[in-house]
């Protein structure tokens, strides 16, 4: 399937502008709409935009029931709802709803309380991608920490303490302000097993202050590749959206750290602008 992008027409005559609307009844309540279909060139998948005139939420949960009724989602049928809002209460009450891509246009920002409530209410996400900066901090105990995958594209100062709090598989970090010692701290933790972290990957892409992996190895209990203990080629299969991919990692120039508690082995690749985290299963 495709992608739905949902837009809020300013006035009738604004929606009337683009074609004849027709009408979608939630709650007794009959809203107009008009679809204008596009091929989207890049990856030639099809976007609809449909404008709107009415309850943003309302109108939300309408277009979910009609797709759900019509298709089943699976991993390989999914469908997004893309719209203009800032303050994600207008988010339809989707059950068992397992992944989310929240991001904001023109650079925009949101506020983390916003992010930790949005989550706070849907319980059931494992997957979340934060597609645009975010301003204040979370809370001590906020639902990111707890994503089983989780993408942070702008993640700029809160890279340090989602590194040191994250307890989900899978951690992608983009343009993240994190530093030498933050990368020690973490090795160390996962080392010395003081925590039940069930880390698959993690993948840092540094952000102002270059990483210097002479330092983290100083530090750090690490060692050569051992054929005797782990394979060269790290075999890695992603279910994570936004698109599903396999890959394979030559960890033969990695360096390899033992967790004290159960012998697992985690390759480290530390380069001045990222640091890459596999644990062998």
């Amino acid at each position: 399937m495709g992608r739905i992008y949902l837009k809020k027409a300013k006035s009738e005559e604004d929606l009337l502008k683009r074609g004849r609307p027709f009408t979608v009844e939630v709650d007794e309540l009959k809203i107009p709409f008009c679809v204008s279909p596009v091929t989207n060139t890049f990856d030639n998948k099809k976007k609809v935009f449909l404008t709107f005139l009415g309850p943003v939420k309302q109108f939300h949960e309408a277009i979910h029931l009609c797709i759900t009724s019509l298709y089943r989602p699976t991993p390989y049928n999914k469908y997004e709802l893309t719209t203009n809002v800032d303050d994600l209460t207008c988010t339809p009450d989707i059950k068992n709803m397992k992944e989310s891509y929240l991001a904001t246009i023109k650079s925009e920002s949101l506020n983390a309380s916003t992010i930790d409530n949005f989550l706070s209410k849907k319980t059931s996400i494992e997957k979340l991608t934060l597609g645009m900066k975010v301003l204040d901090n979370f809370q001590e105990d906020s639902a990111i920490f707890r994503m089983k995958y989780f993408w942070f594209t702008y993640s700029l100062e809160h890279a340090p303490i989602v590194l040191s709090k994250f307890q989900g598989t899978h951690l992608w970090m983009t343009d993240a302000n994190i530093k030498n010692e933050d990368i020690i701290s973490f090795l160390n933790t996962w080392q010395n097993s003081e925590c039940d972290r069930k880390i698959f990957e993690i993948k840092v892409s540094e952000g102002m202050n270059p990483l210097n992996p002479d330092i983290v190895y100083e530090d750090i209990d690490v060692s050569d590749w051992d054929p005797a203990e782990r394979p060269k080629e790290f075999n890695f299969v992603s279910t994570f959206f936004p698109e599903n991919f396999n890959k394979v990692y030559d960890c033969s120039t990695w360096m390899d750290i033992k967790r004290s508690g159960d012998g697992k082995i985690a390759s480290i690749c530390i380069t001045s602008n990222a640091f890459k985290f596999l644990v062998w299963d």
